[in-house]
């Protein structure tokens, strides 16, 4: 087995607000808004990306005519088969690549803001009911790392096409109302294992 890993440091800065998506109930249950954001125990906001790579990444290769699972589907479970599988991980398999939370530099009172958000009746226009969520403004800077194991020739090609799917894609929830779009800056580098990961 190899010494190396491949370190991957990600820079993300939101180019639309942004809505983190999934949150924990007990976060729910404290806020005052409906939908609130994501963050840790220090206030910093914080992106669940694994999750986002791997599916980006499905689709981009179901695309080009590959066999790899489809995790979107209800009940679907990773085939512990395929290329993706074979980096992210499956119920047999242990993945190679550890994915980070994206978390954002500055602490949420900095960089969150709430809105209210309205549903029209669409027979006959009025307002059916609104509801408040919590959003990141635009220009908040977020960070996160990708260290890959016993790093492989198609690897770093795979990660930085799913980056660069998301970049358009879009991060988070609520992308169809505009919300989610991120630019990325990525630096990639070998390292020592040992450096980033307990024996």
């Amino acid at each position: 087995m190899s010494n190396k890993i491949k370190v991957f440091k990600i820079k993300a800065v939101t180019a639309s607000p942004f809505y983190t998506g999934e949150v924990r109930e007990e976060e729910k249950r404290a806020s005052r808004v409906n939908f609130p954001v994501r963050k840790t125990a220090t206030g910093r906001v914080i992106v669940p990306f694994k999750g986002a790579l791997r599916s980006s990444l499905e689709q981009l290769l179901r695309a080009n005519g590959e066999q790899v699972c489809d995790t979107g589907q209800p009940k679907a479970r990773p085939c512990g088969r395929c290329v993706l599988c074979d980096l992210f991980g499956s119920m047999r398999e242990k993945a190679r690549a550890t994915v980070s939370f994206l978390i954002s530099e500055q602490d949420k009172s900095q960089i969150v803001r709430e809105a209210t958000h309205i549903k029209i009746n669409r027979e006959n226009g009025s307002v059916s009911d609104t509801f408040k969520g919590e959003e990141v403004i635009e220009g908040t800077v977020f960070n996160g790392v990708i260290l890959v194991e016993n790093p492989k020739p198609k690897d770093e090609e795979l990660i930085k096409a799913a980056i660069k799917y998301l970049e358009a894609a879009g991060v988070g929830g609520w992308k169809s109302r505009g919300y989610g779009k991120m630019k990325f800056e990525i630096e990639v580098e070998e390292a020592e294992k040992s450096k980033f990961l307990r024996n």
